[in-house]
């Protein structure tokens, strides 16, 4: 199925399984993903993200409006500057180089807020999968698929957000 590209029966399962027959399986977390690991049988998993993972979380606590140079680089500041050290603003800057058009403006709230959902989908939800996918095959267990999901996120319709 995996090789063949053919999805249609896995689909098919997933969208006909009562949660109730999910959850008997037992596949929660009892523990941290480092020392789960450990103790994980070889059975396939499919682990990934989706694009623009972020996004609902940023409008689900401001307006994109507040979105501008200072205040997205004071956001990364918080959230970063325990693991960048006394290289976080130099870090911010290569960010911004690497995520802005060179005519971004510190007002323009789309070309911040942007940024801010393409590096923060990347550390915390990306990066939680690939690591993840790490630990299963340092336990041996080959059998393992990654998806990332790369179509257009609708939850930003009315903000012009629209990645292609």
């Amino acid at each position: 199925m995996w090789n063949s590209g053919n999805y249609n029966p896995l689909k098919d399962c997933l969208y006909n399984m009562n949660v109730s027959d999910a959850l008997k399986y037992n596949y929660g977390y009892a523990d941290v993903p480092k020392n789960l690991a450990k103790k994980r049988t070889e059975k396939p998993m499919m682990i990934g993200s989706n694009r623009d993972e972020f996004w609902a979380f940023i409008l689900a606590h401001t307006n994109i409006s507040n979105f501008t140079k200072e205040n997205s680089e004071d956001y990364l500041a918080s959230k970063f500057a325990n693991f960048f050290g006394s290289q976080t603003q130099q870090i911010i800057e290569v960010l911004e180089n690497l995520y802005l058009e060179p005519s971004t403006t510190i007002d323009d709230h789309l070309a911040w807020v942007k940024m801010l959902d393409y590096i923060c989908t990347a550390f915390f939800f990306t990066g939680g999968a690939a690591i993840d996918v790490e630990l299963h095959l340092s336990n041996n267990n080959s059998n393992v698929f990654v998806y990332q999901f790369t179509y257009a996120n609708r939850v930003a319709e009315n903000t012009g957000y629209y990645r292609t």
